[in-house]
């Protein structure tokens, strides 16, 4: 593979507009060149008197028209509008009937100085005036990974629908740390965007150059593969860098390119329709009353997760005994999902490290917490645990482990309807009850300046899947999962539930993988399995660490699909024992191909090897 410092980082073309008009630009050394810099056309009221230029910078913005594989000017390039070229680049917009914008930073990158790029309404049904044009917000979709908005676009008498794609989880100069959500992402945006043959497609970050140019180099690559079955992505890079200086910026974003390219082509049909989602099962695996064995295809996408998924060096994990309220010292934790509370509200001393992770549901960023059970002997333990329920304003906890687990017969919460105090918190226990046989339900008050409803669902969930117990856990899992979704689907999707079991791995990855799953089934009517495991491994990687875990998903999938939208511990109570009966009656004498044991996974995750 060639390397990224071979490659010239620009054609050393003219800037001749863009050095003239450098007060528009972002970087003094990231200008377009003459030869493909978007021309915008004059107006009899965008004369701008910031600018003490000439007339040429009125028609000047930092942007670059792109050749995509088969179409000239399929992207517009640009970096990330200024408060000074808001106008421009609205009108931009609008000249070009452009229908698609994608955004790949954050906000937050800017700091304390966001504001000055916030080009557009922040809030639903929001209108805001640049220059001659009005942008009005009509909606707001929110995704783990990204944000997408519904502009309608006007100008005197006439209106137009603009749609924005924001990817959230890209920092500058770096690269997603899941490769599988920007290809997510790209397909949404592929899906929406309506007249992206007829139109460019808007691209930028901050520079627009190094997150643009990736971007742009993933989307021509893939349809060449598409195409042609061949790819050359050090060819794409050169071109790109001929018509805009330091496209692909960094040699993190370039080994990026091979590496989710390389998903995309080991993993490239992983989402399904429920319609065809039991055919696909039954292509994959041996479906028997003890359980699925999964078959080769599967093994071989298992094994496909576990290279694909983000491969964080040491650095990026903090160790446990740095963290607070943590037993389990084996579980590492990733610095940049740890969750932090301060010590009180009062208080401006340093922030406490836990061993909490942040964890995103399939809808919302950061709607799962995550932590082990508190350590009931320590008191620090259980202070903040109850810090981080208030400070992350929590709405429920789940508990997944019993107090006999906890080795301790005190739990962690006050009982009898009594009141506790957790160093400046006041926790008050108002009601306990049983529900659907399986589950206490306590509802708890927090007061420190003001007070705050929690919900505590507590069950006792096996600790272990494996082969020999398989169907037993099976059913036990999946009727108290249930009976937790039907509580969570309640619950609004700007809150946040906290979700703990012994360890803070096992269990708990596999409830939020179901929820996941279940939520994107009832929603979309859509399962991708392979996705939502590897979301969630983006905040731990130990979640879902069996491949009997892996495939116990996709039985917990068609199980939800079969309900057809009944989910009550009744409906799926009965449906389970029809569903073994069925499995029994299908198998007798039947002829089948011979399964990949599941212990076999565990050498072929050594290896690396894909078969």
């Amino acid at each position: 593979m060639c390397t990224h410092k071979s490659i010239p980082f620009s054609s050393f073309a003219r800037c001749d507009v863009a050095r003239r008009c450098f007060i528009k630009n972002r970087f003094q050394d990231v200008s377009p060149y003459d030869f493909n810099r978007v021309n915008l056309k004059p107006e009899d009221n965008t004369a701008d008197t910031n600018y003490q230029a000439s007339s040429i910078c009125d028609t000047y913005i930092n942007a670059s028209f792109i050749e995509g594989y088969s179409t000239s000017k399929q992207y517009i390039a640009c970096q990330g509008p200024m408060s000074d070229t808001f106008n421009d680049f609205w009108r931009m917009i609008w000249q070009y009937e452009i229908s698609g914008i994608i955004m790949l930073n954050d906000l937050k990158d800017e700091g304390e100085g966001a504001g000055d790029y916030m080009y557009y309404p922040s809030k639903e049904n929001e209108s805001q005036a640049y220059g001659s044009y009005f942008v009005h917000l009509i909606k707001v979709i929110y995704y783990p990974e990204s944000i997408v908005r519904l502009f309608k676009l006007s100008r005197e008498d006439q209106t137009r629908n603009v749609r924005h794609f924001q990817f959230t989880k890209w920092a500058d100069h770096s690269v997603p740390s899941n490769g599988r959500a920007l290809l997510e992402f790209r397909e949404r945006v592929n899906k929406m965007v309506v007249n992206f043959k007829r139109a460019p497609l808007v691209v930028h970050c901050r520079a627009g150059v190094g997150r643009t140019g990736t971007y742009i180099c993933l989307e021509i690559c893939l349809q060449q593969l598409a195409q042609t079955k061949q790819l050359d992505i050090l060819k794409v890079v050169s071109s790109l860098r001929r018509q805009r200086v330091s496209m692909v910026q960094t040699p993190l974003q370039y080994r990026f390119l091979y590496l989710t390219i390389l998903e995309e082509l080991m993993a490239p049909k992983n989402t399904y329709d429920v319609k065809e989602f039991s055919f696909y099962t039954n292509q994959c695996f041996r479906k028997t009353s003890n359980g699925w064995i999964p078959y080769k295809e599967i093994v071989r996408q298992y094994q496909v997760l576990h290279i694909c998924c983000a491969n964080y060096p040491p650095t990026a994990y903090i160790k446990p005994s740095k963290t607070k309220m943590t037993k389990n010292p084996a579980t590492p934790i990733l610095e940049k999902r740890m969750v932090i509370v301060t010590k009180s509200l009062s208080m401006s001393g340093a922030p406490i490290s836990t061993s909490a992770v942040y964890v995103d549901g399939h809808d919302s960023p950061e709607r799962f917490i995550v932590t082990e059970a508190p350590n009931v002997s320590d008191p620090q333990s259980c202070n903040l645990f109850w810090k981080i329920i208030f400070y992350q304003e929590c709405t429920h906890i789940i508990m997944l482990n019993s107090l006999r687990e906890m080795d301790s017969i005190k739990p962690y919460w006050p009982t009898d309807n009594s009141s506790k105090v957790f160093d400046e918190l006041r926790v008050t226990l108002i009601k306990e009850s049983t529900v659907e046989k399986t589950i206490v339900v306590r509802d708890f008050e927090i007061d420190y300046a003001t007070c705050r409803k929690v919900t505590q669902l507590a069950c006792s969930v096996p600790s272990e899947v494996n082969e020999v117990n398989l169907r037993q856990v099976r059913n036990k899992i999946v009727l108290i999962y249930i009976a937790l979704l039907s509580h969570v689907q309640k619950t609004n999707l700007a809150t946040t539930i906290a979700v703990h079991c012994l360890d803070g791995v096992v269990r708990s990855g596999l409830f939020i993988a179901f929820t996941n799953i279940a939520n994107k089934i009832l929603e979309e009517d859509i399962v991708d399995v392979y996705y939502h495991v590897k979301l969630i491994r983006d905040s731990r990687p130990e979640f879902i660490s069996s491949l009997v875990e892996y495939s116990l998903l996709y039985q917990m999938a068609e199980i939800i699909i079969k309900a057809k939208g009944q989910i009550s511990l009744e409906s799926i109570g009965n449906l389970l024992s029809k569903y073994d009966e069925q499995l029994i009656e299908s198998n007798k004498g039947e002829k089948v191909q011979t399964p990949i044991p599941v212990k076999q996974h565990q050498q072929h995750m050594k290896t690396n090897s894909i078969t």
